[in-house]
């Protein structure tokens, strides 16, 4: 399918249907992939099975069982209200089924963060074909299935990137209401609030009243935080739930650490992971292995964030360090392969760098290889990310 892309003049009409049946195409293509390589492997898993119950394991359970018991049982309010109780609020027009609901609801915001995603990368990058190929490494991206799985992804990265889009074209009320949304979405959200009002000091160099819109997005917490202090006398027990979240025999444990410390213990992990090499292949192996797969993936986004960051406004630049910086701020990167993926402004960077005919083909082949790896361990019930 060739992807006509507006000229960068013509902001005022989205290509709609265009990206709809990219993005339908991209999800039909997650779902062949699953069902042939099951029938390979010689599976007895039904159609219904492979196509809806393998996207709700893992996080995704915990998201079904809140929208469906709320925050009942210790170490759940790490994951933020929004995204279940989106669920708990559509699971009747689904028969009650929140596990319809849920992948229903990710695929919605998917394909509207793909219009927003579109519309933001060509209003920065302002060429059709960048835009284009930024499309298609956040779709190829290894870890991008998740967009379409029982999680927040997809409903954060539209939040984030519309928010953005509003932002830039000074809809300072709008950015700051979905801002305050992927608040409550994710603590990352949180991150937009300096990014926007810093940009605004800087570029202006003098404060005007419409910057408070921008505090919105903090105090967008306020009922979160209101509701945690009745139900269990702690307004930040997210906080304290970061270090209960069951990790595994030889994992790190999540606790808020210094960014500094935790970068440099991954790096020691290298040398440790050659070192236990030569006992032949062991869990504890496999761990390591995992945790610097997960290093891998983040220090990916920094090289890119780093190669390109002068050439990224401001507020770009603080939402992505900071965004990385959180991530290591709790002492583990369980997870980074997921976590990097709604850092937009990452795609923006790689369409940027990656230009050359046979650099794009290498790119994306790799991707798309990582892709169909990730997938299949996920939808055979190993944690990916």
């Amino acid at each position: 399918m060739k992807l006509v892309l507006a000229s960068p003049g013509a902001t005022n009409t989205f290509p709609w249907k265009q990206l709809l049946i990219l993005t339908a195409g991209w999800r039909l293509s997650l779902f062949l992939i699953q069902f042939f390589s099951i029938r390979i492997l010689g599976l007895p898993w039904s159609l219904s099975y492979i196509a809806w119950q393998t996207f709700g394991l893992w996080d995704g359970y915990w998201h079904i069982h809140i929208a469906r018991y709320g925050y009942d049982v210790p170490g759940l309010t790490l994951r933020f209200p929004l995204y279940p109780l989106l669920i708990r609020l559509f699971a009747p027009v689904f028969f009650g089924s929140e596990l319809a609901a849920a992948l229903t609801i990710s695929f919605i915001f998917f394909f509207l963060a793909i219009l927003f995603f579109y519309r933001l990368a060509l209003l920065e990058l302002r060429s059709d074909q960048t835009t284009l190929r930024a499309i298609l490494y956040l779709l190829l991206f290894p870890s991008a299935f998740f967009f379409v799985a029982a999680y927040g992804e997809s409903l954060f990265l539209f939040l984030t990137v519309a928010s953005f889009y509003f932002f830039r074209r000074e809809r300072f009320f709008l950015a700051s209401f979905l801002g305050g949304l992927a608040s409550l979405t994710r603590l990352q959200g949180l991150l937009l609030f300096p990014s926007f009002i810093l940009e605004r000091l800087v570029r202006k160099r003098r404060w005007e009243w419409r910057n408070l819109y921008f505090f919105l997005i903090p105090l967008a917490l306020v009922p979160w935080c209101w509701f945690l202090w009745r139900k269990f006398g702690d307004p930040f027990l997210f906080l304290a739930d970061l270090s209960k979240w069951g990790e595994g025999p030889w994992q790190r444990a999540r606790v808020v650490t210094s960014p500094l410390t935790a970068l440099f213990s991954y790096l020691d992990e290298i040398s440790h992971f050659i070192q236990a090499i030569g006992g032949g292949v062991t869990p504890q192996l496999l761990v390591q292995l995992k945790e610097l797969l997960d290093f891998f993936f983040f220090l990916l986004f920094l090289i890119l964030g780093i190669l390109i960051s002068r050439r990224l406004r401001l507020s770009y630049n603080l939402y992505y360090f900071l965004s990385l910086l959180m991530m290591l701020s709790v002492g583990t990167l369980k997870g980074a392969p997921r976590l990097v993926v709604v850092l937009f402004p990452g795609f923006f960077v790689l369409a940027k760098l990656i230009r050359k005919t046979w650099l794009i083909f290498l790119f994306l082949s790799l991707s798309t290889v990582g892709l169909v790896w990730f997938l299949l361990l996920f939808s055979l019930h190993f944690w990916v990310s």
